[in-house]
């Protein structure tokens, strides 16, 4: 990923960079373009992590 020139605060705001990553994962969440649980149910009661499929 390249940054843009004018993207200092995400270097320098570890709560703004978490934020910009968040929206990229929820632009990936809603395109369905990540991994699903195999167990959905377990992964309700546990948690899950979107990730982005390769």
């Amino acid at each position: 990923m390249v940054m843009p020139s004018d993207a200092d605060i995400l270097e320098q705001n570890a709560d703004a960079l978490d934020s910009a990553v968040c929206l990229l994962a929820a632009k990936d969440f809603i395109e369905g373009n990540v991994y699903f649980p195999e167990n959905m149910i377990l992964a309700k009661k546990e948690g899950w992590i979107w990730a982005k499929k390769a």
